[in-house]
Protein backbone atom coordinates (compact mmCIF):
# COMPACT_ATOMS: atom_id res chain seq x y z
CA UNK A 1 0.00 0.00 0.00
CA UNK A 2 2.80 2.37 0.91
CA UNK A 3 4.64 1.64 -2.35
CA UNK A 4 1.56 2.33 -4.46
CA UNK A 5 0.91 5.46 -2.40
CA UNK A 6 4.43 6.62 -3.20
CA UNK A 7 3.74 6.08 -6.90
CA UNK A 8 0.63 8.24 -6.63
CA UNK A 9 2.61 10.94 -4.81
CA UNK A 10 5.12 10.90 -7.66
CA UNK A 11 2.46 11.36 -10.33
CA UNK A 12 2.76 14.87 -11.75
CA UNK A 13 -0.53 14.24 -13.48
CA UNK A 14 -2.61 14.84 -10.35
CA UNK A 15 -2.20 18.06 -8.39
CA UNK A 16 -1.98 18.14 -4.61
CA UNK A 17 -5.63 19.06 -3.94
CA UNK A 18 -6.78 16.03 -5.95
CA UNK A 19 -4.26 13.76 -4.24
CA UNK A 20 -5.18 15.06 -0.81
CA UNK A 21 -8.89 14.46 -1.48
CA UNK A 22 -8.26 10.68 -1.34
CA UNK A 23 -5.70 10.70 1.47
CA UNK A 24 -6.34 9.95 5.11
CA UNK A 25 -6.41 13.19 7.05
CA UNK A 26 -4.75 13.16 10.48
CA UNK A 27 -4.95 16.29 12.62
CA UNK A 28 -5.74 18.39 9.54
CA UNK A 29 -2.60 17.05 7.87
CA UNK A 30 -2.23 14.87 4.78
CA UNK A 31 0.76 12.59 5.24
CA UNK A 32 2.86 11.41 2.27
CA UNK A 33 1.80 8.05 0.81
CA UNK A 34 -1.12 7.82 3.25
CA UNK A 35 -4.02 7.08 0.87
CA UNK A 36 -7.33 5.49 1.69
CA UNK A 37 -7.14 1.74 1.13
CA UNK A 38 -10.31 1.66 -0.98
CA UNK A 39 -8.69 4.19 -3.32
CA UNK A 40 -5.50 2.12 -3.52
CA UNK A 41 -7.60 -0.94 -4.33
CA UNK A 42 -9.54 0.99 -6.99
CA UNK A 43 -6.28 2.19 -8.53
CA UNK A 44 -4.98 -1.38 -8.73
CA UNK A 45 -8.16 -2.38 -10.58
CA UNK A 46 -7.70 0.62 -12.89
CA UNK A 47 -4.09 -0.37 -13.61
CA UNK A 48 -5.20 -3.87 -14.54
CA UNK A 49 -8.16 -2.59 -16.58
CA UNK A 50 -6.06 -0.19 -18.66
CA UNK A 51 -2.89 -2.32 -18.65
CA UNK A 52 -0.77 0.40 -17.09
CA UNK A 53 2.68 0.47 -15.54
CA UNK A 54 2.59 2.85 -12.61
CA UNK A 55 6.39 3.03 -12.53
CA UNK A 56 6.08 5.22 -15.61
CA UNK A 57 4.97 8.62 -14.30
CA UNK A 58 3.76 9.64 -17.78
CA UNK A 59 1.47 6.65 -17.82
CA UNK A 60 -1.76 8.61 -17.55
CA UNK A 61 -1.31 10.17 -20.97
CA UNK A 62 -1.44 6.68 -22.45
CA UNK A 63 -4.39 5.82 -20.23
CA UNK A 64 -6.44 8.64 -21.74
CA UNK A 65 -6.13 7.30 -25.26
CA UNK A 66 -9.59 7.33 -26.86
CA UNK A 67 -9.64 3.59 -27.60
CA UNK A 68 -8.93 2.82 -23.94
CA UNK A 69 -11.37 5.38 -22.59
CA UNK A 70 -14.23 4.01 -24.68
CA UNK A 71 -13.97 0.77 -22.74
CA UNK A 72 -15.26 2.58 -19.65
CA UNK A 73 -18.75 2.74 -21.17
CA UNK A 74 -18.85 -1.01 -21.87
CA UNK A 75 -21.03 -3.17 -19.68
CA UNK A 76 -21.30 -5.34 -17.74
CA UNK A 77 -17.95 -5.07 -15.97
CA UNK A 78 -17.73 -8.82 -15.62
CA UNK A 79 -14.04 -9.01 -14.75
CA UNK A 80 -14.88 -7.14 -11.53
CA UNK A 81 -18.11 -9.12 -10.97
CA UNK A 82 -20.10 -5.93 -11.51
CA UNK A 83 -23.35 -5.72 -13.49
CA UNK A 84 -23.03 -2.05 -14.52
CA UNK A 85 -20.55 -0.30 -16.78
CA UNK A 86 -16.86 -0.17 -16.00
CA UNK A 87 -17.25 3.57 -15.47
CA UNK A 88 -19.95 2.98 -12.83
CA UNK A 89 -17.72 0.45 -11.12
CA UNK A 90 -14.76 2.83 -10.90
CA UNK A 91 -17.02 5.68 -9.80
CA UNK A 92 -17.81 3.69 -6.66
CA UNK A 93 -14.58 5.33 -5.47
CA UNK A 94 -12.86 8.55 -6.47
CA UNK A 95 -9.41 8.03 -7.95
CA UNK A 96 -10.53 7.06 -11.45
CA UNK A 97 -12.83 10.06 -11.53
CA UNK A 98 -9.95 12.31 -10.45
CA UNK A 99 -7.71 10.93 -13.19
CA UNK A 100 -10.40 11.25 -15.87
CA UNK A 101 -11.24 14.75 -14.69
CA UNK A 102 -7.64 15.90 -14.88
CA UNK A 103 -7.46 14.71 -18.48
CA UNK A 104 -10.71 16.50 -19.33
CA UNK A 105 -9.59 19.69 -17.54
CA UNK A 106 -6.37 19.72 -19.56
CA UNK A 107 -8.37 19.43 -22.79
CA UNK A 108 -11.47 21.58 -22.32
CA UNK A 109 -13.05 24.09 -19.94
CA UNK A 110 -15.04 22.41 -17.19
CA UNK A 111 -17.85 24.55 -15.72
CA UNK A 112 -18.45 24.33 -11.99
CA UNK A 113 -21.82 22.59 -12.38
CA UNK A 114 -20.19 19.65 -14.17
CA UNK A 115 -18.43 18.51 -10.96
CA UNK A 116 -19.84 16.24 -8.29
CA UNK A 117 -21.07 18.50 -5.50
CA UNK A 118 -18.23 19.13 -3.06
CA UNK A 119 -15.78 17.00 -5.07
CA UNK A 120 -12.88 17.63 -7.44
CA UNK A 121 -14.04 15.30 -10.19
CA UNK A 122 -16.75 15.53 -12.82
CA UNK A 123 -19.98 13.63 -12.44
CA UNK A 124 -20.27 10.10 -13.76
CA UNK A 125 -22.73 11.25 -16.43
CA UNK A 126 -20.36 14.00 -17.59
CA UNK A 127 -17.56 11.43 -17.84
CA UNK A 128 -19.85 9.03 -19.71
CA UNK A 129 -20.92 11.56 -22.34
CA UNK A 130 -17.50 13.13 -22.74
CA UNK A 131 -16.07 9.66 -23.42
CA UNK A 132 -18.87 8.94 -25.92
CA UNK A 133 -18.23 12.28 -27.63
CA UNK A 134 -14.58 11.42 -28.17
CA UNK A 135 -15.83 8.77 -30.58
CA UNK A 136 -18.83 10.52 -32.16
CA UNK A 137 -17.01 13.85 -32.60
CA UNK A 138 -13.61 12.29 -33.43
CA UNK A 139 -11.85 14.02 -30.53
CA UNK A 140 -8.86 13.03 -28.43
CA UNK A 141 -8.17 14.25 -24.91
CA UNK A 142 -4.41 14.18 -25.46
CA UNK A 143 -4.49 16.33 -28.61
CA UNK A 144 -7.82 18.05 -28.16
CA UNK A 145 -9.04 20.08 -31.13
CA UNK A 146 -12.63 21.33 -30.94
CA UNK A 147 -12.66 22.79 -34.44
CA UNK A 148 -16.05 24.42 -35.20
CA UNK A 149 -15.35 24.23 -38.94
CA UNK A 150 -15.27 20.43 -38.82
CA UNK A 151 -17.94 19.74 -36.18
CA UNK A 152 -21.40 19.25 -37.65
CA UNK A 153 -24.54 20.62 -36.02
CA UNK A 154 -26.09 17.15 -36.23
CA UNK A 155 -23.22 15.41 -34.42
CA UNK A 156 -22.99 18.12 -31.77
CA UNK A 157 -26.73 18.01 -31.12
CA UNK A 158 -26.59 14.26 -30.59
CA UNK A 159 -23.54 14.54 -28.32
CA UNK A 160 -24.90 17.35 -26.13
CA UNK A 161 -28.64 16.59 -25.96
CA UNK A 162 -30.97 13.63 -25.75
CA UNK A 163 -33.93 13.29 -28.11
CA UNK A 164 -36.11 15.53 -25.92
CA UNK A 165 -33.57 18.35 -25.75
CA UNK A 166 -32.31 17.59 -22.25
CA UNK A 167 -28.64 18.48 -21.76
CA UNK A 168 -26.38 15.44 -21.43
CA UNK A 169 -23.04 17.22 -21.02
CA UNK A 170 -22.67 20.67 -19.51
CA UNK A 171 -19.01 20.59 -20.52
CA UNK A 172 -19.87 20.20 -24.21
CA UNK A 173 -22.79 22.63 -23.89
CA UNK A 174 -20.42 25.28 -22.55
CA UNK A 175 -17.77 24.65 -25.20
CA UNK A 176 -20.14 24.50 -28.16
CA UNK A 177 -22.03 27.62 -27.08
CA UNK A 178 -18.86 29.65 -26.64
CA UNK A 179 -17.47 28.50 -29.98
CA UNK A 180 -20.77 29.43 -31.65
CA UNK A 181 -20.73 32.93 -30.14
CA UNK A 182 -17.10 33.43 -31.15
CA UNK A 183 -17.61 32.11 -34.68
CA UNK A 184 -21.01 33.54 -35.65
CA UNK A 185 -20.97 37.07 -34.25
CA UNK A 186 -24.18 38.13 -36.03
CA UNK A 187 -26.36 36.19 -33.58
CA UNK A 188 -28.26 38.08 -30.88
CA UNK A 189 -28.28 36.25 -27.53
CA UNK A 190 -30.70 37.87 -25.08
CA UNK A 191 -30.13 37.50 -21.35
CA UNK A 192 -32.81 34.82 -20.86
CA UNK A 193 -30.90 32.61 -23.35
CA UNK A 194 -27.59 33.16 -21.57
CA UNK A 195 -26.19 31.78 -18.32
CA UNK A 196 -23.86 34.57 -17.24
CA UNK A 197 -22.46 32.53 -14.35
CA UNK A 198 -20.98 30.04 -16.82
CA UNK A 199 -20.66 32.33 -19.83
CA UNK A 200 -22.71 30.00 -22.01
CA UNK A 201 -25.92 29.77 -24.00
CA UNK A 202 -28.68 27.91 -22.17
CA UNK A 203 -29.36 24.31 -23.15
CA UNK A 204 -32.86 25.03 -24.47
CA UNK A 205 -31.70 28.02 -26.54
CA UNK A 206 -28.85 26.05 -28.12
CA UNK A 207 -31.00 22.96 -28.79
CA UNK A 208 -33.75 25.02 -30.45
CA UNK A 209 -31.12 26.90 -32.47
CA UNK A 210 -29.55 23.65 -33.68
CA UNK A 211 -32.99 22.34 -34.73
CA UNK A 212 -33.68 25.57 -36.63
CA UNK A 213 -30.39 25.95 -38.48
CA UNK A 214 -30.33 22.30 -39.52
CA UNK A 215 -33.50 23.06 -41.50
CA UNK A 216 -31.86 26.22 -42.85
CA UNK A 217 -29.09 24.15 -44.43
CA UNK A 218 -26.38 24.97 -41.89
CA UNK A 219 -23.86 22.13 -41.61
CA UNK A 220 -20.97 23.10 -39.32
CA UNK A 221 -20.90 24.98 -36.04
CA UNK A 222 -19.14 28.03 -37.46
CA UNK A 223 -21.46 28.39 -40.49
CA UNK A 224 -23.44 31.64 -40.43
CA UNK A 225 -27.14 30.91 -41.05
CA UNK A 226 -27.31 34.28 -42.88
CA UNK A 227 -30.79 35.02 -41.61
CA UNK A 228 -31.01 38.25 -43.61
CA UNK A 229 -30.79 36.38 -46.92
CA UNK A 230 -32.40 33.06 -46.02
CA UNK A 231 -35.28 32.17 -48.33
CA UNK A 232 -38.33 31.74 -46.09
CA UNK A 233 -40.41 30.17 -48.86
CA UNK A 234 -40.53 26.95 -46.85
CA UNK A 235 -43.22 24.60 -45.57
CA UNK A 236 -45.19 25.62 -42.49
CA UNK A 237 -43.57 22.80 -40.48
CA UNK A 238 -40.09 24.10 -41.28
CA UNK A 239 -41.05 27.69 -40.45
CA UNK A 240 -42.64 26.58 -37.18
CA UNK A 241 -39.45 24.82 -36.07
CA UNK A 242 -37.33 27.83 -37.05
CA UNK A 243 -39.66 30.18 -35.15
CA UNK A 244 -39.22 28.19 -31.93
CA UNK A 245 -35.59 29.27 -31.68
CA UNK A 246 -35.28 32.30 -29.42
CA UNK A 247 -31.86 33.08 -30.90
CA UNK A 248 -33.31 33.11 -34.42
CA UNK A 249 -36.20 35.33 -33.29
CA UNK A 250 -33.85 37.82 -31.62
CA UNK A 251 -31.61 37.94 -34.67
CA UNK A 252 -34.26 37.92 -37.40
CA UNK A 253 -36.00 41.11 -36.25
CA UNK A 254 -32.74 43.02 -36.79
CA UNK A 255 -33.08 42.40 -40.53
CA UNK A 256 -36.81 42.95 -41.05
CA UNK A 257 -37.35 45.70 -43.60
CA UNK A 258 -40.87 46.84 -44.42
CA UNK A 259 -41.71 49.18 -47.28
CA UNK A 260 -45.24 50.51 -46.76
CA UNK A 261 -46.52 52.30 -49.87
CA UNK A 262 -42.90 52.58 -50.96
CA UNK A 263 -41.69 54.16 -47.71
CA UNK A 264 -39.40 52.44 -45.24
CA UNK A 265 -41.09 52.08 -41.85
CA UNK A 266 -39.98 50.95 -38.42
CA UNK A 267 -41.35 47.39 -38.02
CA UNK A 268 -41.50 47.79 -34.25
CA UNK A 269 -43.14 51.22 -33.95
CA UNK A 270 -46.18 49.43 -32.59
CA UNK A 271 -44.37 48.04 -29.55
CA UNK A 272 -47.15 45.96 -28.05
CA UNK A 273 -45.78 43.63 -25.38
CA UNK A 274 -48.22 40.89 -26.39
CA UNK A 275 -46.05 40.10 -29.40
CA UNK A 276 -42.82 42.05 -28.86
CA UNK A 277 -40.43 41.20 -26.03
CA UNK A 278 -37.92 43.81 -24.95
CA UNK A 279 -34.82 42.51 -23.18
CA UNK A 280 -31.14 43.11 -22.79
CA UNK A 281 -28.72 40.88 -24.63
CA UNK A 282 -25.77 39.18 -22.99
CA UNK A 283 -23.74 42.39 -23.42
CA UNK A 284 -26.46 44.47 -21.72
CA UNK A 285 -27.64 46.12 -24.95
CA UNK A 286 -31.41 46.58 -25.20
CA UNK A 287 -32.99 44.36 -27.87
CA UNK A 288 -36.43 43.52 -29.22
CA UNK A 289 -37.62 40.02 -29.95
CA UNK A 290 -40.84 38.86 -31.54
CA UNK A 291 -42.81 36.11 -29.85
CA UNK A 292 -42.79 32.67 -31.39
CA UNK A 293 -46.29 32.98 -32.89
CA UNK A 294 -45.60 36.47 -34.28
CA UNK A 295 -42.34 35.27 -35.86
CA UNK A 296 -44.08 32.24 -37.35
CA UNK A 297 -46.85 34.38 -38.88
CA UNK A 298 -44.32 36.94 -40.14
CA UNK A 299 -42.24 34.28 -41.88
CA UNK A 300 -45.34 32.76 -43.48
CA UNK A 301 -46.43 36.23 -44.64
CA UNK A 302 -43.11 36.89 -46.33
CA UNK A 303 -44.00 34.21 -48.86
CA UNK A 304 -46.67 36.59 -50.20
CA UNK A 305 -45.00 39.97 -49.67
CA UNK A 306 -41.38 39.61 -50.77
CA UNK A 307 -41.75 39.40 -54.51
CA UNK A 308 -40.62 35.78 -54.47
CA UNK A 309 -37.27 36.31 -52.70
CA UNK A 310 -38.50 35.02 -49.33
CA UNK A 311 -36.22 37.51 -47.53
CA UNK A 312 -37.17 39.37 -44.36
CA UNK A 313 -35.57 42.46 -45.86
CA UNK A 314 -37.92 42.49 -48.88
CA UNK A 315 -41.38 43.03 -47.34
CA UNK A 316 -43.55 45.30 -49.45
CA UNK A 317 -46.99 46.42 -48.28
CA UNK A 318 -49.62 48.35 -50.21
CA UNK A 319 -53.36 48.08 -50.54
CA UNK A 320 -53.20 46.61 -54.06
CA UNK A 321 -51.01 43.77 -52.81
CA UNK A 322 -53.26 43.09 -49.82
CA UNK A 323 -56.37 43.14 -52.03
CA UNK A 324 -54.77 40.66 -54.44
CA UNK A 325 -54.18 38.07 -51.73
CA UNK A 326 -56.51 35.13 -51.33
CA UNK A 327 -58.59 34.93 -48.16
CA UNK A 328 -56.26 32.46 -46.44
CA UNK A 329 -53.15 34.38 -47.43
CA UNK A 330 -54.60 37.69 -46.25
CA UNK A 331 -55.63 36.08 -42.97
CA UNK A 332 -52.02 35.03 -42.35
CA UNK A 333 -50.71 38.53 -43.14
CA UNK A 334 -53.29 40.24 -40.94
CA UNK A 335 -52.61 37.76 -38.13
CA UNK A 336 -49.11 39.24 -38.01
CA UNK A 337 -49.44 42.22 -35.71
CA UNK A 338 -46.54 44.29 -37.05
CA UNK A 339 -47.93 43.90 -40.60
CA UNK A 340 -51.54 44.49 -39.60
CA UNK A 341 -50.40 47.71 -37.93
CA UNK A 342 -48.79 48.94 -41.15
CA UNK A 343 -51.83 48.01 -43.25
CA UNK A 344 -54.04 49.79 -40.74
CA UNK A 345 -51.83 52.86 -40.88
CA UNK A 346 -51.98 52.91 -44.70
CA UNK A 347 -55.79 52.77 -44.64
CA UNK A 348 -56.16 55.43 -41.98
CA UNK A 349 -53.87 57.73 -43.95
CA UNK A 350 -56.02 57.46 -47.07
CA UNK A 351 -57.99 60.61 -47.96
CA UNK A 352 -61.72 60.71 -47.18
CA UNK A 353 -61.57 57.66 -44.93
CA UNK A 354 -64.43 57.88 -42.47
CA UNK A 355 -66.15 55.79 -39.84
CA UNK A 356 -68.48 54.12 -42.36
CA UNK A 357 -65.55 52.54 -44.22
CA UNK A 358 -64.72 50.32 -41.24
CA UNK A 359 -68.18 49.65 -39.88
CA UNK A 360 -69.18 46.04 -39.29
CA UNK A 361 -72.29 44.76 -37.57
CA UNK A 362 -70.37 43.22 -34.69
CA UNK A 363 -67.56 45.76 -34.25
CA UNK A 364 -67.89 49.26 -32.89
CA UNK A 365 -67.01 52.25 -35.07
CA UNK A 366 -63.30 52.87 -35.13
CA UNK A 367 -61.94 56.25 -34.16
CA UNK A 368 -59.51 57.99 -36.46
CA UNK A 369 -56.32 57.67 -34.42
CA UNK A 370 -53.34 59.96 -34.53
CA UNK A 371 -50.43 57.58 -35.29
CA UNK A 372 -48.13 59.46 -32.93
CA UNK A 373 -50.36 58.27 -30.10
CA UNK A 374 -49.02 54.77 -30.65
CA UNK A 375 -45.52 55.84 -29.73
CA UNK A 376 -46.57 57.24 -26.36
CA UNK A 377 -49.38 54.71 -25.81
CA UNK A 378 -48.12 51.50 -27.42
CA UNK A 379 -51.21 49.42 -26.63
CA UNK A 380 -53.61 51.69 -28.54
CA UNK A 381 -55.63 49.61 -30.97
CA UNK A 382 -55.79 50.43 -34.66
CA UNK A 383 -58.00 48.63 -37.14
CA UNK A 384 -59.00 45.05 -36.49
CA UNK A 385 -58.62 42.29 -39.02
CA UNK A 386 -62.38 42.34 -39.62
CA UNK A 387 -62.39 46.10 -40.21
CA UNK A 388 -59.54 45.86 -42.70
CA UNK A 389 -61.29 43.04 -44.54
CA UNK A 390 -64.51 45.08 -44.62
CA UNK A 391 -62.72 47.95 -46.34
CA UNK A 392 -61.08 45.61 -48.89
CA UNK A 393 -64.40 43.92 -49.67
CA UNK A 394 -66.18 47.25 -50.12
CA UNK A 395 -63.41 48.65 -52.33
CA UNK A 396 -62.58 45.59 -54.37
Amino acid sequence: VSTIGKRIDDLDFLDDPKKNSIKIEIDATYLPNNYKKVEISSLVDLINFLDLDLKNTAVMTDALDTAKLLRFNDSPATEFNYSGTYLSYFYLHEIAGLILTKGVEDAIEVPDDAYEVGKLFITENEAKYIISALDTLSLDLNSFSFDPSSLTISDLKNAIFDGDGNTLSKILLTKAGKELMNSVTSLIIIESDYEALYGRITGKALYDFFNAVELMGVVNLDDDPDIANFNLNQTDDVLHTISISSIIRSTLIQYVNIEANGTHVDPLMYNNTSFVITANDKDNTNRSQLTQSETYNLMRSINYLSGGTGKVSDISLDIATIKALGDDERDIVLSTEILKYQVSKILLDLPLVGYKDFYTDDIALVEIIDITTLVTTPNTELLTKAQINKYIEDHA
